[in-house]
């Protein structure tokens, strides 16, 4: 699908999944924007949209057993998200430094599954206190034990506790904590630097926001949220706000089911409500190529205000 064609290759899956939502769903187009223009990602009929377009789209739902299974494969040393680069290769495309893929030991970088990097957030650090929230394998605790003085306090939090001997032996100073995103053991304002490197939540338009909100409150005042979320691509956004120029709730709606992911609007109005924010388009993991045509990566950085 080339920038040319697009309006008119969105528009075609555009109708073909309201059609669907016609038959399938017995919702009429409006019908379909009222559940757009609702809230929140969380109702039951976005729930049923969304699945809707997850098979229309031909692709797997993100649901949590699907996320555990590509995790678990790589807490085995498998390869992990086969969809996504991973190891060495993506930690070079998102721009890690050499010396950290070197450094760090092969089985933290081999399972190495981020979005993108989060460790422009600590470069240049004077200390504090920094957490990784999903730190997967360690490379990114690794990567800011390089970059931190000595006295900076070091924190992995990951849900998945056979994996954290991994990130034990990438980051040896790190206090390692298992846990979740959606009941984190810390206080209000317990850190200065947080980061979240594809943390699957954050990719999820129904857990977006409550993700963001998550993450912010462990951060103290002026310290800093840094993360990575692929997102809907703006050209896709863009394609569909020719098709529907006076719709921009259809619009956008559409473009999160195509997707299947949020768009970098929604991204920035889940952090922007405490944060200042900034964001960075970086290099998309996708292998596939109409799921890099629907997608784009994006770091996120969240002054907390």
């Amino acid at each position: 699908m080339s920038e040319r064609d697009e309006p008119d290759s969105a528009r075609q899956v555009a109708e073909h999944l309201l059609a669907a939502a016609r038959s399938d769903l017995g919702l009429s187009r409006d019908a379909v924007r009222s559940v757009f223009a609702a809230p929140a990602h969380g109702g039951e009929s976005y729930q049923s949209l969304a699945g809707l377009a997850d098979a229309v789209m031909g692709r797997r739902p993100l649901a949590e057993h699907v996320v555990d299974g590509f995790y678990s494969r790589a807490r085995r040393g498998a390869r992990g998200e086969r969809a996504f680069l991973g190891g060495a290769e993506a930690m070079a495309i998102h721009g890690y430094p050499p010396i950290a893929i070197d450094a760090l030991p092969a089985q933290a970088v081999g399972r190495f599954l981020g979005l993108g990097n989060t460790y422009h957030a600590i470069a240049g650090s004077a200390g504090g206190r920094v957490v990784d929230i999903g730190c997967g394998a360690g490379v990114d605790l690794g990567v800011a034990a390089m970059l931190c003085p000595d006295t900076t306090l070091l924190v992995g939090v990951d849900k998945r506790p056979d994996l954290l001997h991994v990130v034990a032996a990438a980051c040896p100073r790190a206090d390692l904590v298992v846990g979740d995103v959606t009941a984190l053991p810390f206080t209000v304002d317990a850190f200065d630097t947080v980061l979240a490197n594809g943390l699957p939540p954050l990719q999820r338009p129904a857990t977006l926001r409550s993700t963001a909100d998550a993450l912010q409150s462990i951060a103290a005042e002026g310290g800093v949220v840094s993360v990575t979320v692929i997102v809907a691509a703006p050209r896709l956004t863009a394609a569909l706000a020719e098709v529907f120029p006076d719709d921009d709730v259809l619009a956008r709606g559409l473009a999160v089911l195509i997707s299947g992911k949020p768009t970098i609007a929604d991204v920035i109005s889940a952090f922007s409500s405490q944060s200042v924010v900034t964001v960075t388009r970086g290099e998309n993991p996708y292998r596939e190529p109409s799921a890099r045509r629907r997608t784009a990566m994006y770091a996120v950085r969240a002054v907390k205000g």
